[in-house]
């Protein structure tokens, strides 16, 4: 007999709430960061962050989605550094 799975409802669009993020937040990238590059990597970390700063959490998005998830993150980190370097650029002028 076959196992039956439920469906999991996915979000067609991740959505990133940068309101969520703080500077505490930076040293856990930095860490998720080392931690990648070392084979120490802690997704319990990376879980409570990403529950926090995806719309909806991520709990229960499938691993599918994850190379999504972190598209999304790095597009509005690109996107916040981008418009602090801009709004610099304005008062200088």
């Amino acid at each position: 007999m076959a196992k039956k799975t439920a469906p999991v409802n996915t979000p067609s669009e991740i959505v990133i709430e940068m309101g969520g993020l703080t500077f505490g937040d930076l040293e856990v990238l930095e860490s998720l960061s080392e931690g990648a590059e070392n084979g120490n990597f802690k997704a319990g970390e990376m879980g409570g962050f990403l529950d926090r700063v995806v719309q909806g959490g991520v709990r229960d998005l499938p691993l599918s989605q994850m190379s999504e998830v972190v598209e999304a993150l790095t597009a509005a980190m690109a996107g916040l550094m981008q418009t602090d370097t801009e709004s610099e650029g304005e008062e200088k002028n």
